[in-house]
């Protein structure tokens, strides 16, 4: 099983050009537990909803949303979507946390939860704050 922080090197890349950290979900091992993970997110979800972070690299736009479960909500965002979305990240925190986020970022708003991130820095930030704190997926 790969780590899904590192995909298995053992390396996280951190945010800063040309810097790498060791991986944060593995210790470095490069290995998890699927099962793990998936407990996590259980412990995680049933006391609240999480804020997700999906990302649609084609048209560089970040949906900010809260669901109980994030994966299954990306699943039926996928469904009505042409392009590739991703989740990217997601914490604890549900609609009060959402709405801190929409609001951190409101000149950034296209429509609804979707955000302009042309330039990438929701992308940073997100990837930033929740480097411990959350879990967080690297980019393909």
């Amino acid at each position: 099983m790969r780590c899904i922080g590192c995909d298995g090197t053992g390396i996280h890349p951190d945010l800063m050009p040309n810097v790498r950290n060791s991986c944060t979900k593995c210790d470095g091992t490069g290995k998890t537990s699927e099962d793990e993970f998936e407990e996590k997110l259980r412990e995680a979800t049933a006391k609240v909803g999480m804020v997700y972070f999906v990302r649609d690299d084609i048209n560089q736009r970040i949906k900010i949303g809260t669901a109980l479960n994030p994966l299954e909500r990306l699943r039926a965002l996928q469904t009505g979507s042409s392009v590739r979305l991703r989740l990217m990240a997601m914490c604890g925190g549900g609609r009060t946390t959402e709405r801190q986020f929409h609001e951190t970022w409101v000149g950034r708003r296209l429509q609804g939860e979707w955000f302009d991130d042309s330039d990438r820095e929701i992308t940073r930030v997100v990837l930033w704050a929740f480097r411990g704190d959350g879990i967080v997926w690297p980019e393909r």
